[in-house]
Parts: C-alpha cells; structure tokens; sequence
C-alpha cells in the first residue's frame, strides 16, 4: 500500500520536530517519526479527499529507526507510554512495536491502526512520500470502518489465471484504452473509455467469475486508496503502464486500474464519491459503463496489427513468468546458510503473511518478507528485516496452495539458530524467526547447515 499527499507538502520545510534519541535519514534529510506527523496533520488540513474520510480519525504508528511512535490512539496497547513531543502529545514504545511490520493498516490493542516504516529499505524515500503513504494508509482504515465490504478474496489470487497469453494481451489492450481515455479530450476519452471496457467484457467473459470479482473489489480496494493518494497530490494518475508491469502484477495492475476509473469519473460523473459512499455495493467499472452511456467506440479500435504485437509480446512475457519462476525456485534453494526443513502431520494454518511479497512457484509458495503458521502443537513466525534476507517454501496440504493449510515448510537464509529441544518439547530461535512446537522430532545436520524437523 502506497504513496499519497497533498500539492503544497513539497514546499513543506520540516526542520525543528525533532524526537530524542529517534530518527532516520530520509530523502537527503533527518527525519522524525513526530516531524512525519506534523507534516501529516497539514497535509490534513486541505480539501476533503473523500466524503466522511477523516484522515486523523485514524491512529497513526510510526517506527522510524529507534523506537514506535503511536498518534490519536484512544487505547495504546501495553508497552506504550504517554510522551510530549515539540508540543504534540503521543505515546511511545521502545524499539520496534511487534505489529509494525509493513506500510499498512494492522489492530493494535483492538483499533485498526495506519503503520508506517521510515527505516531500512525505506530510509531514502523524500518526506512527501512518507506522508503520503501514512494517508493512503489512513483511507485503508477509513474502509475498514466504514466499507466493510470492501475487501478482496486473496485466495482467489493464488489461481488466477496469469499465465493465459489471451486473456493476458486483452488486459493490456484494455489497460492502453484507459490510458488513452485519461490523457484524452472529453470526447475521445469517452470512445476510448468505452473500448476499455468492450475489452474488459471480452476477458471477464474468458475468465471463472471469481478472478473477474477478484480484480474488481482489488480496484475498489487499493484502486480507490491510489485515487485518493493521487488526487492529494493534485496530480491525476499518470499511467497504468501495464507494459511495464509483471504478467502476475494483478494485484498491482488492478490498483492503479482503478485509479485510473475514478479519475475518468471525475470527468464524467463528478458527483461519484458521494454516490459511491451513499451504496457503497458498487463498483468503480460499473459505475463508469453508467456514466458514459452508450459509446460508439469503433473510432477507438485498435488496428489488427496492434493487436497482433500485443499477442505476441504477451506470449514472451508469460513464458518469461515461467521461467523467472524457476530461476526463482532454484535460487531459494541454493541460498546461503542455514535451512530449515519442518514437515507436519496436522496442517499448519494461514495466520499472517504479506500478500505483496509473495510469489507463486510450480513447488509451492514463496515467502520473501512475513509468514506465520500455527497448529494445535505450535507455531512458525518469520519476519524478515529486508525483503528477500529470508525465505520461506510452502507446500499446501489441501486443494489451495496456502489457504487450505500448509504440510511443508522449507525455511533458507538463516544465520545459525539457537534451540532448545527438551523432550520434544522445541523452541527455535534465529534473527527473523521464532519456532515452537510440541511433539518435535529433530535432526541437526551440521555438514549441511540444515535442521530437519517433523512434528508427529
């Protein structure tokens, strides 16, 4: 979930918030979990973005490098001790909070709650950008409380279809209508808007339904969080770009798709927010098709030799897919130190994972960033510092590779564990991992920097 702000944020000079003993370098200058909220709290203060949407109604943490820094929460969790600030009121935990794992919306205490990182691989982005990805995340708990609904099946995402040239060349056409239809005069951007959407027909009707509603709540979900990010900004969406994206991008794709919609309905029906606020059971496609009416788009058709370039290149990209894939797999297993092999006999269960960081392999799912997994024996939790510093395999036990269940886990990457194994009673430790279960039958193999595991 990602960047948003208003226009005047980058004239914005944040010098004198500083929090003792906390900061980051960001952006070519010293930054401040307190100095990001200030520059939050004024990017507030312009127009409304989104009818009802409150952007301090939301809590906001922020870890920044040293401690967790938590803003209008009405009830901190434990841990959280009340501080004053450069006159802002606040409460702080020292270290990183367990629960600041991402750029996201997580419950802490039992709030829904924006988090925000401005360290590691995020300590070069310009303060603008930490604001803005603090309010796209503040409209993620704006949804949460007030639309419900809007949520997207992410098991559905671990089937779709993404490696069908067809149906993956008709998204791209579709994807260049939209963005003609954004760059176009009133007229032309309605012909072009109505082949994107003839186009998205011909591919819903290829498609099982589940992969179509897939893409649709993704734009109502993230795609709507991207609009709001861009119209604080003052900026329209610049372009999908779905030439340049991943052929399994859909989550992505989807996001900036429906971006790219709202703004088209600020072109043809500009009361729509609070249309869409007002029945909320509606779709941000939907919603377009209504407003331009009937289009005669033939004047907006793509030529049969453009067409033909898009088949083509969407056959490259998809056989590209597979075999960054496979390069991926064998990657994983010819990562450096230490490997952790856990097989069970009960399935594991889903309980926390970061659905963009995720990658679909002909072996199973790989993990780059968080997973954790539980049973009635135990539980696995990985968070990795850095993407990509440790990995995790699953192989699922059911029809779903993850959602069904987990039978395998395969974990690389690991600096030498610590562990405890007390009459099959096992606690495992390591940066980025912590293991315990009962019932653990363990094999050290010291040659080969691997720990084999089961769990009867």
């Amino acid at each position: 979930m990602t960047p948003l702000i208003t226009a005047m944020l980058a004239l914005i000079v944040l010098a004198a918030c500083e929090a003792p003993g906390e900061s980051a370098e960001t952006g070519g200058q010293e930054v401040t979990a307190v100095a990001i909220d200030q520059a939050f709290r004024n990017a507030t203060e312009e127009e409304s973005l989104w009818p009802g949407f409150d952007p301090l109604a939301a809590p906001l943490a922020i870890y920044a490098g040293s401690d967790t820094w938590l803003f209008r929460h009405p009830s901190p969790p434990e841990g959280f001790v009340e501080t004053e600030v450069n006159d802002t009121r606040a409460h702080r935990y020292e270290g990183r909070h367990p629960q600041m794992i991402a750029n996201t919306v997580m419950p802490m205490g039992e709030t829904m709650t924006a988090t925000l990182l401005a360290h590691g691989e995020f300590g070069d982005v310009p303060m603008r950008q930490l604001v803005a990805t603090a309010l796209h995340e503040a409209f993620h708990v704006y949804q949460f409380n007030h639309h419900s609904d809007w949520q997207a099946n992410e098991a559905t995402f671990f089937l779709y279809p993404d490696d069908d040239p067809e149906l993956l060349a008709l998204r791209r056409l579709e994807s260049k209508a939209l963005d003609r239809a954004l760059k176009a005069d009133a007229e032309q951007a309605a012909c072009w808007t109505a082949q994107a959407l003839a186009l998205r027909a011909s591919r819903f009707a290829a498609m099982d339904a589940p992969f179509s509603d897939y893409e649709r709540e993704q734009e109502r979900l993230e795609g709507l969080a991207y609009y709001v990010e861009y119209h604080a900004l003052g900026d329209r969406m610049p372009s999908i770009g779905d030439d340049t994206l991943d052929a399994d991008a859909v989550r992505l794709r989807s996001a900036y798709a429906g971006a790219t919609m709202g703004f088209l309905l600020d072109l043809f029906e500009p009361d729509w927010r609070e249309s869409l606020s007002a029945d909320d059971s509606q779709y941000p496609d939907t919603m377009l098709a209504s407003a331009i009416g009937e289009i005669d788009e033939a004047d907006c058709m793509f030529s049969e030799a453009q067409q033909s370039a898009q088949r083509a290149a969407a056959i490259q990209d998809v056989e590209s897919l597979r075999a960054t894939r496979d390069q991926k797999f064998r990657d994983f297993l010819e990562m450096a130190g230490w490997r952790i092999e856990l097989q069970v006999q009960e399935p594991l269960m889903l309980r926390r994972f970061d659905p963009m960081n995720v990658h679909r392999l002909p072996s199973g799912i790989l993990h780059v960033h968080m997973l954790a997994l539980e049973n009635r024996f135990g539980s696995l939790n990985m968070q990795a510092e850095n993407r990509g510093d440790l990995q995790a395999l699953t192989i699922g036990a059911g029809e779903h590779p993850l959602f069904d269940g987990v039978r395998t886990v395969e974990i690389a990457g690991l600096s030498k564990p610590t562990f405890d194994d007390d009459n099959g009673s096992l606690t495992l430790t390591a940066p980025g991992i912590t293991l315990t279960f009962d019932n653990a039958d363990v094999e050290v193999l010291d040659a080969s920097q691997s720990i084999r595991i089961l769990i009867e």
